[in-house]
């Protein structure tokens, strides 16, 4: 917590100084800080301020207009506070109390003065966010030194600093390089800016697409004649209705050789906190977009670290015995990685030993044998989707394809103008195929009909990448559960990556 806080801080005065610097005497830049306790601040040894005042000293030498400015003149904060026998006492609060609104009424009448270079303050320490709160036009940059939990308290924070600027004469700025606003979080930037997008669509901030249909619903109803009088139909339905179960043998040797060879080619780095810069921008759908910039190291950390027991937590996450992961880990020859960074260390191990496990399952020991159950025919159902997402078919056995990409949509256009496709469909989303890692979704079921006249009965799977190897790995090894599992009860299974149907048989 200690190196998260100092990283953040750090990054936050370097943003400050570096866009006063920027801006020169013309306009005021302010910085604010929400910190997690009050008295991390307030008290003298407080973590934050000794941690502020450090980094500000370290850093104030690179800059003209603060090399002369004491570290103790260019900070305040502002909180709820009490006396409680003599001793003011502050308060952490939830940003609602009497006493929050009061402190922020305080703050509201020194506006002016704090937008004046004759007033030195211009990094300024809160607690809390409020809804309606202080807004004052020149905060540059926000930083988060606590965890945003409370619903909308991100988009709160954020709204502090959208606002557009004014110049010591009291004009607005309306220069967009100007009023850009810099975010120290303590998440990541993914997390960050998921989390906003969230909210600001929860507030109705999000415009919606701009085409009056384009929300438009319509039911997809099912052609329910097929099923009793399609004889193609009725013959792909029985062929591919079949359920199967699995059977796992697994070569436990094997295993642990695959294990030890891949964390022997492990290198882990020190631990240390990684600092993400992103640039943060609306589109003009209202949705947020990010460009990424940089990446760097910020804190690193030579503090003790406690080991628990290893052996215990990899056997708990992989799902593996005690003995089998004791057997691992003494055949490696880079243990000592562990004291570099242990937790990187121990996540990499379960993901590794994860990864073996899998392969050997999904390759070598996983076996499909086909039961008496079967899928009924009512798995095909009405359903409602957008208009947008679907389009209109003779061929399948729903009045129209909902697809959810665009190269899906292109591939169901080439089925239905194929002269040799009789007939196709998606599959339901409840025709599952059961795996080792989690439920299986087929994707498309299709009569086809060759030059001789022989009918073919298909299962194909897309993925339109230019390369198999490029889907996720789980993905991989679900389609190789799909292949087998339809190998067990004789249909014809293939992934397929043409739009044009090139390799569809």
């Amino acid at each position: 917590k200690k190196a998260i806080f100092r990283t953040q801080i750090r990054e936050t005065i370097k943003a400050h100084l570096n866009k006063q610097e920027e801006l020169g005497n013309k306009i005021k830049v302010l910085t604010l800080f929400f910190i997690d306790k009050v008295d991390n601040y307030m008290k003298k040894d407080g973590i934050i301020r000794k941690i502020f005042v450090e980094e500000f000293e370290k850093l104030k030498d690179s800059f003209d207009q603060f090399k002369n400015i004491s570290s103790h003149l260019i900070h305040n904060g502002y909180f709820a506070k009490t006396r409680k026998k003599g001793e003011i006492i502050y308060k952490d609060t939830d940003g609602k109390t009497k006493e929050d609104k009061e402190i922020y009424d305080l703050i509201m009448k020194d506006k002016e003065k704090l937008l004046s270079f004759s007033e030195p303050t211009s990094f300024i320490f809160s607690h809390s966010a409020l809804k309606e709160g202080w807004d004052n036009p020149n905060i540059f940059q926000i930083c988060a030194l606590r965890e945003v939990k409370r619903e909308k308290e991100r988009r709160q924070q954020i709204g502090r600093g959208l606002r557009l600027a004014v110049d010591t004469e009291g004009d607005r700025i309306f220069d967009n390089n100007i009023n850009v606003l810099t975010v120290v979080a303590n998440e990541s930037y993914s997390e960050f800016v998921g989390g906003l997008q969230t909210e600001y669509i929860e507030a109705g901030y999000k415009e919606l697409p701009k085409a009056a249909n384009a929300r438009e619903k319509v039911r997809i109803k099912f052609r329910k004649h097929l099923a009793s009088e399609s004889d193609d139909f009725k013959t792909l339905w029985d062929k591919i209705r079949r359920k199967t179960k699995f059977n796992i043998e697994l070569d436990k040797k094997k295993f642990i050789e695959n294990s030890v060879s891949k964390i022997k080619q492990l290198d882990i780095n020190n631990l240390v906190v990684n600092v993400e810069k992103v640039q943060v921008d609306f589109d003009k759908t209202g949705t947020l977009k990010t460009i990424y910039q940089t990446t760097s190291y910020g804190e690193r950390l030579v503090n003790r670290i406690n080991i628990d027991n290893i052996i215990e937590r990899i056997s708990q996450e992989t799902g593996i015995t005690r003995t089998t992961t004791f057997e691992i880990l003494t055949n490696i020859d880079n243990l000592d990685l562990l004291f570099k960074n242990p937790e990187e260390f121990i996540r990499s191990c379960i993901s590794l030993i994860n990864i073996s496990l899998n392969e050997l399952i999904i390759n070598e020991g996983l076996k499909y044998i086909p039961t008496h159950d079967v899928w009924e025919v009512n798995l095909f159902q009405d359903f409602v989707s957008y208009a947008k997402k679907s389009i209109k078919s003779k061929k399948s056995v729903y009045e129209r394809v909902v697809f959810d990409s665009e190269g899906e949509r292109k591939f169901a256009e080439n089925l239905e103008k194929n002269n040799r496709v009789i007939l196709f469909t998606k599959l339901p989303p409840n025709f599952i195929v059961d795996t080792p890692l989690g439920d299986y979704h087929p994707d498309w079921a299709i009569v086809y009909k060759t030059d001789i006249g022989e009918k073919l009965y298909l299962i194909r799977e897309t993925k339109f990448v230019d390369k198999l190897e490029n889907i996720r790995p789980s993905e991989q090894q679900k389609i190789v559960c799909g292949q087998k599992h339809f190998k067990a009860i004789d249909v014809d299974f293939k992934p397929v990556k043409q739009l044009t149907l090139e390799d569809l048989v």
